[in-house]
């Protein structure tokens, strides 16, 4: 049995691979891109200006990275390290921002927005390849590579809120008030109904100060961007005390980004650094205030007061920006290249994340849908299990008697009352119930709803007697279709017991006939209905969608519809991944129950 346990777990882990490269394969090829769909619907249709196109194109970008729909769906034939992406990018911001607004421009526009992204990316790690570059190219695209590169250092919504104040380097904050004056005269310039040379002549001057400025501010300050000494300077931080790290803190903060993969390994296991558990949480709250101060938009921490489950979910997500972002940083072999372009995918990344029961957060609930799930599931098993133990308790003994009694008329009407049953749509009797039920003469059961007000405050018995009020209807629904089909096939899977050979000697021999039929026919002929059992469990759980919806149940079928309506693909793909696996538990327990029922089945 151990043996047989193994490989049939062994299988179902394969099968629910497949079934997830399926399910996946189904959403991804969807023509519509979530991303988009998100970003535009919330701002509506139009073109607008050019200046809002291009805001619309680097949120759909940084939402597309965000739910790694920029990665590869199966293999990564693009894998992208620090090297490539400053051979890419530099030429690509260039190239002159497109002045017309039609359709034709948007794959030009999503690839300066992504080059803009990369280079504020990788922000001062590649200020030494950016210097020798401006040396060597006049900027007349300089809007595309000025602007994202001051925004290494000040995020350009903070340019004109005083932003350049705390910047003590002459030199760097003359060159960053030479780009926002770039800026404003960009804009001046496309107001004006006619070209204007003095305007331009005076727009490629101050492009050619903000240059020269920053190739001088470099000049003098390269030396303390070499990558030894950052590292060094990174070792004697983690080594450094609680607040001789405030010190050199500020100097991390003053390199900007060429320091971050020296230091998020602080943040990710910082125990292989410290020993005692206290210096290893100061490391880390640390490392991350040290971060969030070079990266103001990426502001994920948390307290020492706070909850371990806040705590996890602050490390979780410094660890998938590390993910999403290393290649800023990382210049890879040619065997990590081949490893990534299997797992830096859409898919590796989603499976990876799912073995974590990390599944991602749900677009329309704003939570995560483990969260979801998590508190849909005891309400649908509330309605699942009651169904589907009356399924059987009511079937089984409803087919064994009509088998018995085979062609009477008591079997005649049963299985007319049956088919009845069976033919009625569960959605039409429980709007019949609510309407005649829940209301006037015979209002005896709530509308919906799972338990009355101060519930709470009711001794455990009246807590149960309450619940079973509310979902009386409810279970009623889920049970009549299956109770009719069950009993069905148990009926045709007595009659065809009974007819066995071993049966008519078995009364030939002079046994009683409740006994044959409980101790030989019974359990010869629950082996059919078992095989329906493990499909049975999901179709309660999943089939409750309408009713869960009349009735304002907030369980897993009324999510599963709020998910396919509302397009949640996060939560698609969990709920199809979660009647999966229910489908794989069912058919293992049904194996192993087979073996219990039937003596001459072994696994052994």
């Amino acid at each position: 049995m151990v043996s047989y346990l193994f490989k049939r777990i062994l299988s179902m882990l394969i099968t629910l691979f497949l079934i997830t490269l399926v399910v996946f394969a189904i959403l991804s090829f969807s023509p519509l891109d979530p991303a988009e769909l998100a970003i535009r619907g919330s701002q509506g249709e139009g073109q607008g200006t050019q200046s809002a196109q291009e805001d619309v194109a680097d949120a759909i970008r940084e939402y597309r990275a965000f739910l790694n729909l920029d990665k590869p769906r199966f293999l990564n034939l693009d894998v992208e390290d620090k090297p490539k992406l400053v051979k890419r990018t530099f030429p690509q911001l260039l190239q002159p921002i497109p002045q017309k607004t039609d359709e034709n421009t948007k794959e030009l526009m999503e690839k300066l927005s992504k080059a803009k992204e990369d280079l504020k990316g990788m922000g001062s790690n590649c200020f030494r390849e950016l210097a020798e570059f401006l040396s060597k190219h006049d900027l007349e695209a300089f809007e595309n590579l000025l602007v994202p590169l001051a925004e290494t250092f000040v995020p350009k919504d903070l340019w004109d809120k005083g932003g350049f104040n705390n910047i003590s380097h002459s030199k760097l904050k003359a060159f960053l008030e030479a780009v926002q004056q770039v800026v404003l005269l960009r804009e001046r310039l496309k107001s004006y109904s006619e070209v204007d040379e003095k305007e331009i002549k005076k727009l490629k001057e101050k492009v050619n100060l903000a240059k020269n400025l920053f190739l001088s501010w470099w000049k003098g300050e390269k030396e303390k961007f070499d990558i030894n000494r950052v590292k060094a300077l990174a070792q004697k931080f983690a080594q450094a005390s609680p607040k001789e790290r405030e010190k050199i803190g500020k100097e991390l903060v003053y390199l900007k980004k060429v320091t971050i993969p020296f230091l998020i390994p602080y943040v990710l296991k910082p125990q292989e650094f410290k020993k005692d558990p206290h210096d290893q949480e100061d490391l880390r709250l640390q490392t991350i205030d040290i971060l969030i101060q070079i990266m103001p938009d990426v502001r994920y921490s948390y307290k020492k007061t706070d909850p371990p489950s806040v705590k996890k979910e602050a490390i979780l997500y410094w660890k998938y920006w590390w993910e999403r972002n290393d290649k800023y940083f990382l210049t890879l072999s040619k065997k990590e290249k081949f490893l990534r372009a299997f797992t830096h995918t859409q898919y590796a990344t989603w499976m990876s994340r799912l073995i974590h029961l990390d599944l991602g957060k749900s677009w329309y609930h704003k939570k995560p849908v483990l969260d979801v799930i998590l508190e849909r599931i005891p309400i649908s098993l509330q309605l699942a299990l009651p169904s589907f133990l009356l399924v059987y308790l009511l079937a089984i003994p409803l087919g064994v008697f009509s088998a018995t009694h085979r062609d009477s008329l008591s079997d005649r009407l049963i299985t007319l009352f049956l088919f009845i049953l069976y033919s009625l749509p569960s959605f039409w009797i429980a709007l019949l119930l609510i309407q005649n039920f829940t209301s006037g003469t015979f209002g005896f059961f709530p509308t919906g709803q799972l338990s009355s007000t101060g519930f709470d405050k009711l001794p455990w018995w009246q807590k149960i007697l309450d619940r079973l009020h509310h979902l009386a209807l409810p279970i009623l629904c889920m049970t009549y279709g299956g109770l009719a089909y069950i009993s069905r096939q148990m009926r045709a899977a007595v009659l065809e017991s009974i007819n066995q050979d071993y049966i008519r000697t078995a009364r030939a021999k002079g046994l009683k006939g409740t006994l044959v039929i409980w101790k030989h026919v019974f359990w010869n002929s629950t082996i059919p209905i078992l095989t329906l059992l493990a499909g049975l469990f999901p179709v309660l759980m999943g089939g409750s969608v309408i009713i869960e919806y009349i009735f304002s149940i907030q369980g897993m079928g009324l999510a599963s519809f709020e998910a396919v309506m509302q397009k949640d693909r996060p939560m698609v793909m969990a709920i199809m991944f979660f009647y999966a696996l229910l489908v794989l538990i069912g058919i293992l327990v049904v194996d192993i129950l087979y073996a219990f029922v039937d003596p001459r089945i072994t696994y052994d």
